[in-house]
């Protein structure tokens, strides 16, 4: 009987959530649907330019929904979550008024917005320019911070030893997904170049297979051969989502 109740409180909780959110489950829904978001592309080229796309689209959908579903499309939901992420990268002590951040895969600038003021620099760098422009209106009132389009394949337009830190929140399960090992080794040997000494990456969410020791192995392996210490990897007890933080120095 508790456990009849539990379920039908849990129930009516969820359903009270949804029909708060209505615009932005609907917008979710309309994402979900979309042709672009089909299986991968035949190659990487290929794959990119579908993600390039999917995204372009989905900016236009709905802004929150387009970075994090679990935002229901909200505002104060895509902040909240926001502000576990920050908790999170603040608590390493990477943080600093002398240090610079590059946001890969900023998506529409949330996370530079709210660091802005805890760095003395943040630029974002995406593979879809209908984000970046919501990034730079989003952060127009930070003069720290910028936004570059990216190439999905390096960081070209980076000098070496630029950042103190690299932040990678959900996208690099995209690069994985574009290129397999190979291309997410091309890319952390590019945030290995542009990081300083003692520098750190940061990452939320390495892959979408659902395997943290796999993804613990192959980051050991990579780093291995890049010059880049794997010093945390853990399930993170987050509120309204599923990420693995993995750190490397």
């Amino acid at each position: 009987l508790v456990g009849v109740l539990a379920r039908q409180r849990t129930r009516a909780r969820l359903l009270g959530l949804l029909d708060r959110h209505r615009d932005g489950v609907a917008a979710i829904l309309q994402i979900l649907a979309s042709p672009l978001d089909a299986t991968g592309g035949s190659d990487v080229a290929e794959e990119l330019e579908r993600c390039r796309a999917l995204f372009d689209w989905a900016v236009g959908v709905n802004p929150e929904a387009s970075v994090a579903f679990a935002s229901l499309g909200d505002a104060k939901q895509l902040a909240a979550a926001t502000n576990e992420i920050v908790a999170l990268v603040e608590s390493p002590g990477v943080l600093g008024p002398d240090r610079d951040m590059l946001d890969f895969g900023c998506g529409i600038g949330r996370l530079a917005e709210t660091l802005a003021p805890r760095l003395r620099s943040v630029t974002g760098t995406d593979l879809s320019p209908m984000m970046i422009e919501q990034a730079r209106r989003r952060c127009a009132a930070h003069a720290n911070v910028w936004f570059r389009p990216a190439s999905g394949r390096d960081l070209a337009g980076f000098g070496d030893r630029s950042f103190d830190l690299v932040l990678a929140v959900d996208s690099l399960p995209y690069v994985h997904r574009a290129g397999g090992l190979a291309l997410l080794e091309a890319m952390l040997a590019e945030m290995r170049r542009v990081l300083r000494d003692e520098g750190q990456i940061v990452i939320l969410n390495l892959t979408y297979r659902g395997d943290i020791e796999a993804d613990r192995r192959d980051l050991l392996d990579i780093g291995g051969r890049r010059g880049l210490a794997l010093i945390e990897v853990r399930p993170l007890p987050l509120q309204s989502w599923d990420a693995a933080l993995l750190r490397m120095r």
